[in-house]
């Protein structure tokens, strides 16, 4: 018989009751609350589907909708930067994902929103912070060939050399991108001065893939970088079959003026001739066929064509002291003292000038410091008078190092289009 009397059941039973009603009413509370997030979260992830199916004005469209609702929403954002990527508006996309950057104290953690966030500053040339989040891309899939080839071109763009080496080398471990890979191996080497290095990365290319198809660049672009190189280093006769697959393929001017050169070296004057006068239909202003015709003209004792050939490019502000010293000997040969006399002086002022140029570049293939390559690229494009490049690359590394008073005096010439620092007086700091 039990012991427990009528009312004590009865009010276990009401206490039951009174459980189960409330774990209802939380249970509906929870389902009311999810269904709140779920219906608020529905625009969101309609913008997302949208963006999937690269349908960038309308994700635009409808993220401009629901932030005029919810402007501090950071998803809401990020997928508005997205769109803006999509869109090709780099810039504004750059802007956003840094303020939801700034806002998190960090880097979005979205993989989606970091590979537009790069696609929008390899656009902008913003190489710098590209690296950097591209960097981040890759802590989180270290084999992934799209963050290895975007990396590495960052790296090139701005001749941080070693470590561009080092992420190709990796893309080349990957199956089905060893093409790409040695393309930019070679590249790397080539860029550095080292052509034999070069040579071997790209014969590892056209060993598999002799007609150069499906990498980043043309199969043209692709061997006339072959031919030159296979010209520099000594082997004229097979840089002028490369070569001359490469303008069957495009017409690239740069590659019939060393077509003509490697004519010129296996005793085919009047081949080499024609190369160069195809290298002007394709750039009239192509400075090396010009010399070459000039050059070409002067041993004919035709000074005037000479002059002729090369008074264009002073006239564009393109010449080398290799140019102006045609145009001495060219007015020597027309017994044009004066001129003569002229052209000597300014062959001297830009001798100085690719002496102080090629000292920066030596300094920068040797740079293994991120900060000082960058420094010295900007100040290289800035001493061409490539101000918006160097202004690009200086304002990125400020971001990085504010308190550097070097940094600050580079950045103020270049902004204000003055004077820029000596280098002997950067050389003395670092070297």
């Amino acid at each position: 018989m039990s012991s427990r009397s009528p009312s004590s059941t009865a009010v276990e039973r009401r206490n039951r009751r009174v459980w189960n009603r409330r774990w209802l009413v939380c249970l509906a509370t929870l389902t009311a609350v999810a269904f709140v997030f779920w219906w608020q979260d529905q625009p969101l992830r309609e913008i997302s589907t949208l963006l999937q199916a690269e349908d960038y004005s309308a994700s635009l469209t409808m993220a401009n909708q629901y932030l005029s609702r919810h402007p501090d929403d950071s998803r809401a954002r990020i997928l508005k930067a997205r769109a803006l990527t999509g869109l090709g508006r780099h810039d504004a996309a750059d802007s956003l994902f840094r303020r939801v950057a700034v806002g998190s104290n960090g880097f979005p953690d979205d993989t989606n929103a970091l590979r537009a966030w790069s696609v929008s500053l390899l656009s902008s040339a913003k190489w710098l912070r590209a690296v950097s989040v591209l960097e981040i891309l890759l802590q989180d899939a270290p084999a992934d060939p799209e963050t290895l080839y975007r990396l590495t071109v960052a790296r090139i763009r701005l001749r941080q050399y070693d470590d561009a080496l080092k992420s190709a080398t990796r893309l080349a471990a990957v199956s089905g991108h060893e093409d790409q890979a040695h393309v930019m191996i070679g590249t790397i080497h080539h860029d550095r001065g080292n052509r034999r290095a070069a040579l071997d990365a790209w014969e590892v290319v056209l060993k598999t893939n002799p007609a150069a198809t499906g990498l980043q660049i043309t199969a043209g672009e692709f061997k006339a970088m072959v031919g030159e190189d296979l010209l520099e280093l000594g082997f004229p006769q097979r840089a002028a079959e490369v070569l001359e697959e490469s303008v069957k393929t495009d017409a690239i001017a740069r590659a019939y003026t060393y077509l003509g050169r490697a004519y010129s070296q296996t005793n085919r004057q009047a081949q080499a001739s024609q190369a160069w006068q195809e290298a002007l239909r394709c750039d009239g202003m192509n400075v090396d066929a010009r010399e070459e015709l000039s050059n070409e003209a002067l041993r004919n004792r035709q000074p005037q064509r000479a002059v002729d050939l090369m008074l264009p490019l002073a006239a564009e502000n393109l010449m080398q002291s290799s140019s102006a010293y045609v145009l001495q000997r060219a007015y020597s040969q027309l017994k044009q003292p004066v001129d003569t006399e002229r052209w000597r002086d300014r062959a001297n002022a830009l001798r100085e000038t690719e002496k102080r140029r090629s000292q920066i570049t030596e300094l920068i293939r040797k740079e293994k410091d991120p900060f000082w390559s960058g420094f010295l690229h900007a100040y290289d494009l800035a001493d061409q008078k490539q101000w918006t490049s160097a202004e690009k690359i200086v304002s990125d590394l400020l971001l990085q190092h504010p308190d550097s008073d070097l940094l600050g005096n580079l950045a103020r010439s270049i902004r204000q289009r003055t004077e820029l620092p000596r280098l002997s007086s950067l050389m003395g700091k670092q070297y």
